[in-house]
């Protein structure tokens, strides 16, 4: 849980709580109007950094600060069924925008970016043709578009001048999917509006960010499924 404290400086301690309830049924002898429907989630981690220190333990990956990036990322799909719910997070300081597209990297590959590596921050104007990931944006939904799962843009609030983290919500269509369908995800990332101060462990020029979806989905076999995709990692980073 996240929790963003507005008030002003010196305010007394704020003490918060939240509640969570599972409920847990045995399908094969109890009404299902007891338990509802069972649901699955995915949870693919995108891109990060695997190491054993404090710094990233969450498993971040590095953006430039004040250039435009991106970075591409894929998966399958564990089990067949219907997404139902999203949620995505990503640290607002420096994330512009985020494009989930069903189907694999077959499709980029007749876009400007089809020979970009996987999981690796790519600076935009490195590619011929780009100048910007709006321009880059706008290609990609030119010949993609109709695979368009999700897309999630940056959020943030101004409160009393200070810039706060807000969730970027996820707009979605229907999706329907087969066990080991494809997906690929392209996150965006830079200067936003807010020219926001890093996150630890950034710096003027860094940023750490994540892209990580959760998928809610309805499954086909109707049993409940909690899957992770870290395949997105890198490897271990030297020490020193």
């Amino acid at each position: 849980a996240e929790l963003n404290d507005v008030r002003p400086a010196q305010s007394p301690t704020l003490a918060w709580h939240f509640e969570i309830a599972v409920l847990l049924a045995r399908p094969a002898s109890s009404d299902q109007r007891s338990y509802g429907t069972a649901l699955s989630l995915h949870r693919i981690h995108g891109p990060g950094q695997r190491c054993t220190t404090q710094f990233c333990d969450v498993y971040p990956f590095m953006v430039p600060a004040l250039t435009d990036s991106f970075t591409v990322y894929g998966g399958r799909m564990p089990h067949a069924g219907r997404l139902v719910g999203t949620v995505f997070h990503a640290h607002q300081n420096a994330f512009q925008e985020i494009l989930l597209f069903a189907g694999g990297r077959a499709r980029l590959e007749a876009t400007p970016i089809g020979k970009a590596a996987p999981c690796q921050t790519t600076r935009t104007a490195d590619f011929p043709g780009l100048s910007s990931n709006v321009e880059l944006r706008d290609r990609l939904l030119a010949h993609m578009g109709d695979r368009l799962i999700c897309r999630a843009r940056h959020a943030s609030q101004l409160v009393g001048g200070q810039r706060y983290d807000r969730a970027a919500v996820p707009e979605c269509t229907e999706w329907r999917f087969e066990r080991g369908a494809k997906y690929v995800a392209v996150t965006f990332n830079g200067r936003t509006q807010f020219e926001a101060p890093q996150v630890d462990g950034g710096n003027e020029t860094l940023r750490r960010e994540h892209a990580i979806w959760f998928l809610t989905y309805a499954p086909e076999d109707g049993a409940s499924n909690w899957t992770m995709d870290f395949q997105c990692l890198a490897h271990p980073v030297p020490a020193g």
